[in-house]
């Protein structure tokens, strides 16, 4: 597995996860979004770059499915969690 691939395909996905998490944090009535990547990437560096997204984002419950050419991630809160929630002025 090239560093170089794996770096791409998780900056790739981490910058497509970013607006649903931001989404997540300031908006309660949305419980979970659903981001779909058309993608030519092999199955073990998604498979390492998910880890490590996972890894990362333990206030998101995060699922994702990868087949020929899709990527499929489902995020939602965990628990009660507010991205913004350690905001100034934020309860």
């Amino acid at each position: 597995m090239n560093k170089k691939t794996l770096k791409l395909v998780y900056q790739t996905i981490s910058n497509v996860l970013a607006e649903p998490k931001k989404a997540l944090g300031e908006h309660i009535e949305i419980p979970e979004i659903t981001k779909n990547l058309l993608v030519d990437w092999d199955k073990l560096v998604v498979e390492k770059a998910m880890e490590k997204i996972i890894q990362e984002n333990k206030h998101y419950h995060i699922e994702y499915s990868h087949n020929e050419n899709c990527l499929e991630v489902k995020i939602s809160r965990q628990g009660h969690y507010l991205l913004n929630q350690d905001k100034e002025g934020v309860i």
